[in-house]
């Protein structure tokens, strides 16, 4: 018997000596030979500025759009652009690159020939969207949308309720199956209120809208450029009059929304003032709807923080609240939604100096 023993306990010890071989032995990880699960990758690549970006900017010489194609590589390849009431020309050079957590910078070289320098901007999560803020060569500020549209489009994408505004406005639209604007509202801050009383909006294959819309005023708008991001929940529409245009952005109500955790995060974010300034920077909202921080840069103007306020969004998604800088302003939303993607939103708001302003806001990881 003892001999058997023995026999089992060689046996164990040799098992034993043969499993911490096979599986590294000691070592920083207290001898079980497991690694560390490698880092997820960065939420963005370095390709995904990749495509045709169609645009709309506006600056306080007027609003252009047209589209800018970029290689995988951030090179700028081509595109044409085109002034509202001005002159037209392309996209001849320059590069632009997107961060591992989506940041875009960078430049783009226009005709003239006028250069583009980005001062601040950021992809959407869907990356089909980017929002930024610009300085030409002249040195007039500049705050676009660009959406890269893949997929095919049918004009029942136009269908639904889309709430939108431009730095002096913002209402509704009502749009059904077949294109027709049924109704919807406008507000002209610290002016008048309207409706809209009807219009036709079509889009083709690609996601390229035209048409026009007319309100209560009474006013008739002519779309000169419109696009919609693949996610299908996003417009960007560049209008007349004014005759050196205007810059609309649109976002479809639709999904649901739970207040104060879906408006939670950290934006990035880029606005036109009615007086013709360009901010851009960053502003974190916590799952109360509280703002608890950020940063704003006025081009040419000057910096401050986000010191305090609220932004709140309904079960539908709308944006209402206020928001406190540390220069004195505060600034009260009057229009605004999130998308159902819960990444893009939009909010007009009046500060206290009575000046409007646009601003598009986009989720960072």
């Amino acid at each position: 018997m003892k001999n058997i023993k023995s026999m089992v306990s060689i046996a164990l010890l040799s098992f034993m000596a043969v499993s911490l071989i096979a599986c590294g032995g000691g070592g920083s990880d207290g001898g079980l030979g497991l690694t560390p699960a490698p880092a997820p990758p960065p939420p963005f690549s370095s390709t995904d500025i990749g495509g045709t970006w169609a645009l709309v900017d506006g600056s306080i010489t007027g609003v252009t759009y047209g589209s800018v194609d970029i290689s995988g590589t951030g090179s700028v390849t081509g595109g044409t652009w085109t002034m509202i009431g001005g002159s037209t020309g392309t996209y001849t050079g320059g590069t632009v690159s997107v961060s591992g957590e989506g940041a875009i910078s960078g430049s783009v070289i226009a005709s003239g020939p006028d250069t583009h320098t980005v001062q601040g901007g950021q992809m959407s999560l869907d990356k089909d969207l980017l929002v930024y803020a610009a300085v030409d060569t002249p040195g007039n500020a500049e705050c676009g949308i660009a959406i890269n549209a893949t997929g095919s489009y049918a004009t029942t994408d136009l269908q639904g309720t889309w709430r939108w505004g431009t730095p002096l406005a913002y209402g509704t639209f009502v749009v059904d199956g077949s294109g027709n604007v049924t109704s919807g509202t406008v507000t002209h801050i610290g002016v008048e209120s309207g409706t809209i009383t009807g219009g036709t909006f079509t889009i083709t294959a690609q996601g390229t809208i035209s048409g026009t819309f007319s309100t209560s005023e009474p006013v008739t708008y002519t779309l000169q450029s419109g696009r919609m991001n693949s996610a299908k929940n996003v417009a960007y529409l560049a209008i007349t009059p004014p005759s050196n245009g205007g810059g609309l952005i649109a976002v479809k109500m639709n999904g649901s929304f739970t207040p104060g955790t879906d408006i939670a995060g950290t934006y990035k974010f880029a606005s036109i003032v009615s007086n013709g300034v360009v901010a851009y920077g960053s502003i974190i909202i916590v799952s109360s709807s509280t703002i608890t921080g950020g940063t704003s840069t006025e081009i040419g103007v000057g910096s401050g923080t986000f010191t305090g306020g609220t932004i709140s969004i309904s079960t539908q998604g709308v944006l209402t609240g206020s928001v406190s800088t540390s220069t004195g302003d505060v600034h009260v939303i009057g229009g605004g939604q999130l998308n159902s993607s819960k990444t893009v939103a939009f909010a007009v708001d009046v500060d206290t100096s009575a000046n409007t302003e646009l601003s598009v806001f986009v989720k960072t990881p």
